[in-house]
């Protein structure tokens, strides 16, 4: 049985794009004013590939341009964000995990001070229900080195992130 929840429509393109992903695939119920009801399956939604692909497109742009702000609005309050190169920024720390978007933002505002020509190269996005696998190159601070990244997104209802983990191969010279 279908339960109701209320979302609050928010006021950027990012949730207008979630807006638009779920009413071509039916699930939004009514709009009233400034408030979308949709329909909540007790699960996770599952995300079509066109709103991954958007999703993703936003990301990268985001970082390219190093707007630090955009990227983090992608992200739910309660990120838990993985990666080996969070003990590279803190050393610090005993776990390559932050728990939070406060402390998201302090590790990528350390890093992108310490990579000033990060660049991402979209390579290939692979997505099922609410988790998306990003494949691209992270150019770091040689232009003409690149590392392969592989970095596993988790959605929320609301399409925030609220999971992710960043798993780096090899740095080839182009």
């Amino acid at each position: 049985m279908d339960t109701y929840s209320l979302i609050e429509k928010r006021c950027c393109c990012y949730c207008t794009l979630l807006k638009k992903d779920r009413k071509r695939r039916g699930l939004i119920k009514k709009e009233e004013g400034d408030t979308v009801r949709h329909i909540d399956r007790d699960r996770h939604l599952d995300y079509s590939e066109s709103f991954v692909k958007e999703h993703m497109e936003k990301w990268v742009d985001a970082w390219n341009n190093h707007d630090l702000k955009a990227v983090l609005s992608m992200y739910s309050d309660d990120i838990e964000f993985s990666s080996p190169k969070v003990k590279v920024v803190f050393p610090e720390r005993k776990q390559s995990k932050v728990t939070n978007k406060r402390e998201l933002e302090e590790y990528w505002t350390k890093a992108l001070k310490n990579y000033p020509n990060l660049h991402f190269t979209p390579k290939q996005i692979i997505s099922q229900g609410n988790i998306c696998v990003f494949e691209y190159y992270a150019i770091l601070d040689a232009p003409n080195k690149k590392t392969s990244v592989i970095e596993k997104f988790e959605f929320r209802d609301d399409g925030l992130i609220n999971k992710s983990s960043g798993f780096y191969g090899v740095t080839e010279e182009e």
